[in-house]
């Protein structure tokens, strides 16, 4: 535990209360009327003891991530990921500390502990993690590959499932009885068909409200991954596919929404004078 606060240099600064809250301070001059102040003790970044070579660093200071990052210069390389609380909206932080984390390799992968106001974003935590040559050589957990192998993946079970179908058919019959069949009767049915399954996945979106707030296109991409296996498998198994892709889907949704309530409990828990570093357990490869 060091008792000082992160900012580009090391020195004195003036630490104030911004609100009547006694869990949330500030090193930038937050105006108005006068507010509870303290003398404190600045330190760099790249000042702190922490060992090891993969670092991952976690900064929520009320708007002075940007000063201190500039006492960061001496660590950077040492660093794989970082968590930064920003602000939304013109002129918030979020745009400055994107500029400078381009800079310094890093691209943003998650967002998550997102604050709306008004139906508006106005804050978030931000995940960015060092870019690695990785990402773009197709090595295994790639985007790339992953959907290479979800495709070659899909197609397999086609395949399959074609062959199983037809094997014992006589395509020359098939083919007679399609030419005599009235496809005319295939349209009502294909639209109904569409409708039960846009239904279907509205119902799961519902249900799973409460739990994880949905995109409609994500629950329905779970819902016909819960078809294609509740077609494959005998007696309706497939029935259990269908909450599996919702939990699933729920589980990777990287932009929660967390009420005001939780947010207010989540401020009332931490220091805005400080931050933390963590040695990251992920691997290189990982990140």
């Amino acid at each position: 535990m060091v008792e000082a606060a992160l900012w580009s240099g090391e020195g004195e600064a003036v630490l104030t209360q911004p609100t009547e809250a006694t869990t949330s301070a500030t090193l930038l001059d937050p105006g108005g009327h006068s507010l509870p102040s303290w003398k404190v003790r600045t330190v760099r970044l790249d000042q702190l003891p922490i060992i090891g070579r993969k670092v991952l660093v976690k900064l929520d200071l009320q708007g002075a991530e940007v000063e201190a990052l500039a006492g960061l210069e001496g660590a950077w390389d040492r660093v794989e990921g970082l968590i930064l609380e920003v602000g939304l909206g013109q002129g918030e932080s979020y745009y400055e500390l994107r500029k400078i984390m381009e800079a310094k390799g890093f691209v943003e992968a998650a967002t998550f502990n997102e604050l709306d106001a008004a139906g508006k974003a106005i804050e978030a935590d931000k995940l960015w993690i060092r870019h690695s040559p990785a990402l773009e050589a197709g090595v295994p957990g790639s985007r790339r590959n992953t959907w290479l192998v979800q495709v070659a993946g899909a197609l397999a079970v086609s395949a399959i499932a074609l062959w199983l179908t037809f094997r014992r058919v006589s395509m020359a019959d098939f083919m007679q009885i399609i030419r005599a069949a009235d496809l005319q009767e295939l349209v009502p049915y294909l639209a109904l068909f569409v409708l039960i399954q846009l239904f279907r996945a509205l119902r799961w979106r519902l249900l799973l409200d409460p739990v994880a707030k949905l995109g409609f296109a994500r629950v329905n991409e779970a819902n016909a991954v819960g078809l294609m296996v509740m077609t494959i498998l005998p007696l309706r198994i497939g029935e259990i596919a269908r909450p599996i892709a919702d939990r699933d889907a729920a589980a990777t949704h990287d932009r929660p929404r967390p009420s005001l309530g939780r947010h207010r409990t989540r401020c009332g828990r931490r220091s805005h004078g400080a931050a933390s570093a963590h040695r990251s357990p992920l691997p290189a490869r990982s990140l």
